[in-house]
């Protein structure tokens, strides 16, 4: 047997498996990034609806029938706002269920967000299901100190949140994550 055949089928052989392993590789970052990219888009639209909302906290509301806060804590937040523009103030609530899972979804780690906004003027409620794998609110006085909203909900000044998302499908067992986080200061809050 010719030794040139013997060596040109063994270098063929390894280009063949180096090109393989090219191509699947190639193929796995390109579905990672397919995963990211939903994860993403999700985190997108939920971090622009609360910044909106946040961002109105307490604009227009009565202390006496609607406070601009009405209950805050780790994963919910409820608060009074005008938050239309239509001279009515509604009740917006943002709460996190930990407990129940997501049947819609795969992912075992996805969990429910819902912001219900009570209308003032009706009965009318609206109520958006969002899917995340992470919504907590961390709540500070105006020296910036991390307080207990149950106890010093009065001293509230800023509200950080920290969101964070997962695709609803893996790769391999690997879901794509994006986080979002912020720190709001309400321009509305009495301080």
């Amino acid at each position: 047997m010719n030794i040139s055949i013997v060596i040109s089928s063994i270098v063929g052989g390894i280009l063949i498996i180096a090109i393989a392993t090219l191509s699947f590789r190639m193929s796995e970052s390109s579905g990672n990034n397919t995963l990211y990219n939903m994860s993403k888009s999700r985190m997108d639209v939920i971090a622009e609806m609360v910044t909106y909302d946040i961002r109105n906290l307490g604009y227009r509301a009565d202390d006496i029938n609607c406070p601009a806060i009405v209950s805050a804590d780790i994963h919910e937040l409820t608060f009074c706002a005008d938050i239309d523009n239509d001279g009515f103030t509604n009740r917006v609530t943002w709460r996190y269920d930990t407990t129940a899972e997501v049947e819609s979804t795969p992912n075992p780690n996805d969990r429910m967000l819902i912001r219900e906004v009570l209308m003032e003027d009706g009965p009318d409620e609206i109520a958006i299901s969002l899917v995340v794998t992470k919504f907590e609110f961390t709540y500070f006085n105006v020296d910036n100190d991390t307080i207990n909203p149950a106890t010093e909900l009065n001293q509230l000044s800023r509200i950080r949140l920290s969101i964070q998302t997962e695709s609803e499908f893996s790769y391999g067992d690997k879901y794509a994550r994006s986080a979002w986080e912020r720190t709001f200061t309400p321009r509305n809050l009495n301080l």
